[in-house]
Formats: C-alpha cells, structure tokens, sequence
C-alpha cells in the first residue's frame, strides 16, 4: 500500500524506529526491507526532537523499569511533523 500513493510518504524518525524494532514482530520485516530499498521517492525520512527521547525510553523498557516509556512517542512525533510540514 505504501507505494500506491504517487508520492513520498513522510515518516517520522521515531515511527521508522518503532516500526522495526521488534524483530519477528508481525510486518516488521517488510517494513524493514521497505525502507532500506525504497529510496527518496518513495518516502522522506523527518528528523523529529523526539528521536534521542525515544532511543532512552526503549533502554528503559528494556531494562524493566518502566514497560511503557515509549507510548505515545510516535504520536508526539507525527504531531509535531504536522505542525512543523512545509506548506510547499
């Protein structure tokens, strides 16, 4: 479905990692081989201020110490691509 839209698909940085960072997690690894041979025209990568606060809460949930840190970081992500997406 991804390549059906004509156009690059934005995804955020933190969506990208959260999208396959569970290996053998159900489409994990299509998604994965998805954005390694897409290339540009089929998606932008958007640098987001939530990335290097997403790569601590996965240590943390890794750890045991909080199971949930990374809810919710995706969604602030596409949240502040959406308010900060060129108008062009």
């Amino acid at each position: 479905m991804l390549q059906s839209f004509g156009r690059p698909v934005i995804v955020a940085d933190v969506v990208r990692r959260e999208c396959t960072r569970k290996l053998g997690a159900p489409g994990e690894e299509r998604l994965a081989h998805w954005f390694e041979t897409a290339g540009g025209n089929q998606f932008k990568e958007m640098r987001t201020p939530f990335l290097s606060v997403f790569i601590a809460a996965m240590v943390q949930e890794a750890s045991g110490e909080n199971p949930d840190a990374t809810v919710g970081l995706g969604d602030a992500a596409i949240s502040w691509i959406l308010k900060n997406l060129p108008l062009n």
